[in-house]
C-alpha cells in the first residue's frame, strides 16, 4: 500500500484541485477518497483510482429501457423465458406463470447492460427491486433475481393502466436497508418491513405499502430537501471530476455514520450510474432528518469510511455465477456486506497465450 500513496496523492491533487488526500484516506489496492462535500446531514466523497480498467462501454438499464433496447418483463410473459413454478404471495392469485423472485431482461442492443442491485422497476404484477449486480450481454435474454417492493398488488394493472407484464425503470435506487435485505439477506419479509418503515417515516403509508409511494408521492418538504442536497452533491462532483479520468466512484455517510461505498471499473461506467445513486442517498438523508427531527448534524470523517471497508474485507468471500454474464463475490461480516461484480476479460500472458481472467466491474461495501 505504501508505494501507491504518492501516486494516489498526486492524482487526487491534480483531479480535485483541492487539498491533497490524507494517507489514511487510501483503501484497497488502488483507491482513495477525495475531498468531501458536506451538506446538512449528508457527506459524500469521490473515490479515485490510479488503475482504472478500460473494459469497454456499458449501458444502464434505464438508458436501454427508455431507448427500446431493453425489455423487462415478468418471467413467463409473452415472448419471455419458459414458464416456471408459480409463487404464492400472501394469498394473492398468480398470473401468466410469473414469479415474484425473478424477472426477465432482454437486451436487444449492441452493448452489454450493467444492472446494479437495488434498481427499482415499476409495472408488471408488482413493482420489484433487482436483487443482484447483473450483466446482460448484447443480444441475450436472461432471468434475474428480484424482490417485491409493492406488497399487495398481484395483477397486470398499475395506476389504472395495463402493464402487459412489462416494467419501466425508476430514477431511484432502493434505499440501502431495502437493497441489503434483498441483495445480501435474500429476505422478502425483511424487504417489505423496511419498505413499510420508509412509508411510515415519509407519511405515505396510507397510500399502500409500495416503495414507489415514498418516492413518487412524497410531500413538498421531502422533494425540496432531496433537491437541495442533490444540487450540492452534483455541483461538487462536476467541479472535481475529470470527464475521462480517474474518478470511479463515491462513498457517503448520513449524520456521521458511513452507509455505503461504490466503485466502478472506469469513469465511463461510473458516470452513467451515478445519478440514480445521488437520488437515493439524498432520499436516505431526508428520511434521517424526518425521523430524528434533529438539525444539529454530526460530522463525518473519511477515516471512518476506510475503517468500515477494512472491517468488511476481513470476512470470507463466497463467489457465485449469475444467469447473466458475471459472477458476484460476496462477503458478510458483523459490520457490513461486500460484493464485487466480476466479469471475464481475455488477455495475453507472458507466454503469448490467450487466457481469461476475472476483473471487477463494480465493487460495493455497505454497512449493516
Amino acid at each position: 500500500m505504501r508505494n501507491l500513496l504518492p501516486a494516489l496523492l498526486l492524482l487526487a491533487t491534480a483531479c480535485a484541485g483541492n487539498k491533497p488526500i490524507e494517507a489514511s484516506m487510501a483503501f484497497g489496492d488502488h483507491y482513495a477518497l477525495g475531498p468531501e462535500v458536506a451538506v446538512e446531514n449528508l457527506t459524500v466523497w469521490p473515490v479515485y483510482s490510479d488503475q482504472p480498467l478500460d473494459i469497454g462501454e456499458f449501458r444502464t438499464l434505464r438508458e436501454a429501457e427508455e431507448s427500446g433496447e431493453a425489455i423487462i418483463r415478468e418471467l413467463g410473459g409473452a415472448g419471455g423465458a419458459q414458464q416456471v413454478a408459480q409463487v404464492q404471495v400472501r394469498g394473492n392469485d398468480n398470473s401468466a406463470g410469473a414469479e415474484v423472485g425473478r424477472l426477465v431482461i432482454e437486451n436487444k442492443g449492441s452493448l452489454p447492460i450493467l444492472v446494479c442491485a437495488g434498481t427499482i422497476v415499476k409495472g408488471g404484477n408488482q413493482d420489484r427491486q433487482i436483487g443482484q449486480d447483473f450483466v446482460v450481454k448484447a443480444g441475450t435474454t436472461v432471468p434475474v433475481d428480484s424482490f417485491c417492493v409493492e406488497q399487495g398488488r398481484w395483477n397486470g394493472q398499475r395506476d389504472g393502466k395495463a402493464t402487459q407484464g412489462r416494467f419501466k425503470v425508476s430514477q431511484y435506487m432502493a434505499p440501502s436497508s431495502v437493497r441489503a435485505s434483498g441483495q445480501y439477506r435474500k429476505d422478502q419479509g425483511e424487504v417489505w418491513k423496511n419498505v413499510q418503515q420508509i412509508n411510515d417515516v415519509r407519511g405515505t403509508e396510507g397510500l399502500g405499502t409500495s416503495l414507489n409511494n415514498a418516492t413518487d408521492k412524497s410531500d413538498k418538504t421531502a422533494r425540496e430537501t432531496e433537491s437541495r442536497l442533490a444540487q450540492a452533491v452534483r455541483a461538487h462532483f462536476a467541479k472535481i471530476g475529470p470527464k475521462g479520468g480517474q474518478l470511479v466512484g463515491f462513498a457517503y455517510a448520513i449524520n456521521g455514520k458511513p452507509v455505503s461505498v461504490r466503485t466502478f471499473a472506469h469513469n465511463r461506467v461510473f458516470s452513467g450510474q451515478f445519478d440514480a445513486f445521488v437520488h437515493v442517498m439524498c432520499m436516505e438523508a431526508e428520511l434521517d432528518q424526518r425521523a430524528t427531527k434533529n438539525k444539529t448534524w454530526k460530522s463525518s470523517d473519511g477515516r471512518d469510511v476506510v475503517t468500515m471497508i477494512e472491517q468488511i474485507e476481513s470476512a470470507d468471500v463466497e463467489e457465485t455465477a449469475t444467469s447473466g454474464a458475471n459472477y458476484n463475490a460476496v462477503a458478510n461480516s458483523k459490520n457490513g456486506y461486500r460484493n464485487f461484480c466480476l466479469i471475464e476479460q481475455e488477455r495475453t500472458n507472458s507466454k503469448g497465450e490467450k487466457i481469461k481472467q476475472k476483473v471487477a466491474l463494480t465493487k460495493d461495501w455497505t454497512r449493516k
